[in-house]
């Protein structure tokens, strides 16, 4: 009834055990804020634990949301604030891990070009961490790509169709002729600012190339820790700082398990990554050393070491505003389609906004 009936409301829920949650966001258009509302059975409290968990989400968490946890009574303790505002959580990890995987399913279907409308709540399901089996946000068999005729979605409000700001735009090669067997995604050019945009079968499509490579290599270097490690001798090898040091000598025997290699005091071999060979070694080595010493289980330091190193793609990615021909852009949307998350890059900001054939029928009046 806060929200009324025109507002679209996506929701999930995940579980763990005894333990599930129920989240529903209502993505309030142009709001830079992000307001929390938490049950824990029943009672209204304040947890920073799930509220860090929506903001660290694959996107902007700006809006209004309501979550609702149960969990056996013996799992958290009311009895840490005089108005029992607060609680504290016995597996609080566990807590922020649910919370974040049913926000991450969120940001998936309200960012799904494939359906505009409200996703209703999907019941209890177990964790098992982020969805990769899910539908690809590009699968050629999804409807976007259909040369069928768009038709409205009856719960979308009619009266949020985004103006068009004013802009410049790069002319690219003539257009090809879309020939509807093959779904053809036409590159039309760059604005001035170096945005790549795109015509799809029922809709245009807006590309920000430096957010999509960064998914692209984010998704390369991690495709490389489960491919298996590999060696890769250093040409030369590299003096290694004397402040790194001391911090070798203890973790020398988990970062041979790395495939991290010492001549003495200089680096002679690091991990091979798939598709970053502009990476610093001495970068890699540093990722490797903070998350050995975030992460003591030796079950999931592995994953913590190699999330650090793949955090690093931003520096090789391309910059915004670089010019692109056509057969660069199309190699980039190829790329970025092959990824399981092509929709945000890996600090969470859009890759790609869709501008559907209806809404520029309206906006035109047409």
């Amino acid at each position: 009834r806060r929200w009324g009936e025109d507002s679209p409301i996506y929701s999930s829920a995940t579980s763990l055990n005894l333990t599930s949650i129920r989240m529903w966001w209502d993505p309030i258009p142009d709001s830079r804020r992000t307001s929390v509302t938490t049950f824990v059975n029943g009672r209204r409290i304040q947890d920073s634990t799930i509220r860090s968990a929506i903001c660290c989400g694959d996107s902007a968490a700006y809006g209004e949301w309501l979550v609702i946890v149960d969990l056996p009574p013996e799992d958290h303790d009311v009895n840490i604030h005089p108005t029992k505002e607060e609680v504290r959580f016995k597996n609080s990890g566990d807590v922020y891990k649910l919370t974040l995987d049913t926000a991450r399913k969120i940001f998936a279907r309200r960012f799904s070009v494939s359906s505009g409308q409200p996703v209703t709540d999907v019941g209890d399901r177990p964790f098992s961490g982020p969805e990769t089996g899910e539908k690809k946000w590009f699968d050629r068999t999804d409807p976007i790509f259909s040369t069928a005729p768009w038709k409205p979605v009856s719960g979308m409000p009619s009266d949020r169709v985004a103006s068009p700001d004013d802009t410049l735009f790069m002319a690219a090669d003539p257009p090809s002729e879309i020939s509807a067997e093959k779904n053809v995604r036409n590159y039309i050019g760059q604005s001035a600012k170096g945005f790549l945009i795109f015509d799809f079968p029922n809709g245009l499509a807006i590309i920000d190339p430096h957010a999509a490579h960064e998914r692209i290599l984010y998704e390369e270097i991690a495709g490389s820790f489960k491919d298996g490690i590999a060696l890769q001798q250093l040409t030369m090898t590299l003096e290694v700082p004397a402040a790194l040091l001391p911090e070798i000598k203890i973790y020398h025997t988990e970062l041979d398990e790395l495939a991290f290699s010492f001549d003495g005091d200089r680096l002679a071999g690091v991990p091979l990554l798939r598709g970053k060979a502009r990476l610093s070694p001495l970068d890699m080595l540093r990722s490797a050393l903070r998350g050995i010493e975030c992460e003591k289980d030796p079950d999931k330091r592995d994953r913590e070491v190699w999330w650090r190193m793949a955090r690093l793609a931003c520096r090789d990615a391309v910059k915004l505003g670089r010019r692109f021909e056509r057969e660069e852009a199309e190699a980039l949307l190829e790329r970025l389609e092959r990824c399981s998350v092509p929709f945000t890059c890996p600090h969470g900001r859009p890759t790609i906004f869709l501008i559907e054939e209806k809404k520029l029928e309206d906006w035109f009046e047409r």
